[in-house]
């Protein structure tokens, strides 16, 4: 549009637009450069930090993101992928509350719990009507567990591992009758900078967990290489 020029200049790439309503929640619209600053449906009505948090621009290179609920900490989007032959929910979200190692257990099997209503709520979408995609969920702690350094992140692998486990078996009908093939938790270490440390867990691999240290580009924060704490294999990208 007419403003483009004037960001092009500034060497702008990203604009998040605020409309507010009197008497209901504000509109929160994406713009960027990169598609030639039209905006992007798949992030309306996300804060504008809630799409980079939740990881959207990954799944979206091997996904087409059909919205299904947006809220300011979460995102329930239906994904197709790029040879259409696959579907599945993706429930994303992002915390802002610190928690500890006494409490990541309890605290990932009630953000689990919240996943699963969010997603049942869904199945009965006509978005959904007739399909039978497979489900996901991602979640990430920002607030670094306190106390923590390298030293805990086979501890805390060890910790994400039970709380799936516990999760599977408490509630296995359910993660069946949701499809749920997939959870992944990414939370940071406190150490100087943080240490970022992905946490995932497949159906397909028994729910056995896997943790994934991340290295970040400076420049964009963005995960550009993970190292299994394990067998501290690099890879470009995460294969499991």
């Amino acid at each position: 549009g007419g403003l483009a020029p004037s960001l092009d200049a500034k060497r702008c790439a990203m604009v998040n637009v605020t409309l507010g309503h009197v008497g209901r929640a504000p509109t929160y619209l994406h713009f960027e450069k990169a598609s030639g600053w039209k905006e992007i449906p798949e992030y309306r009505n996300m804060r504008a930090t809630l799409p980079f948090l939740i990881e959207l621009p990954q799944v979206q290179n091997e996904f087409t993101l059909t919205p299904l609920q947006h809220g300011s900490v979460f995102a329930l989007d239906l994904g197709t992928s790029k040879d259409r032959k696959t579907e599945i929910v993706f429930a994303r979200g992002v915390s802002h509350v610190t928690m500890g190692l006494d409490t990541l257990q309890s605290t990932l099997l009630e953000d689990l719990l919240t996943s699963f209503d969010i997603i049942e709520r869904f199945l009965v979408s006509p978005v959904l009507d007739k399909k039978q995609p497979a489900g996901q969920i991602f979640m990430h702690t920002l607030p670094p567990i306190p106390q923590t350094t390298d030293r805990d992140l086979k501890y805390v692998q060890v910790l994400f591992a039970s709380a799936v486990q516990q999760c599977v078996a408490k509630y296995g009908p359910r993660v069946l009758k949701l499809r749920i093939s997939k959870i992944e938790l990414k939370v940071w270490m406190a150490t100087t900078p943080p240490t970022p440390l992905r946490l995932v867990a497949s159906s397909s691999l028994g729910w056995e967990a896997m943790a994934f240290q991340e290295e970040l580009d400076p420049a964009s924060g963005c995960t550009i290489s993970w190292k299994n704490v394990e067998t501290q294999e690099a890879f470009s990208s995460v294969q499991m």
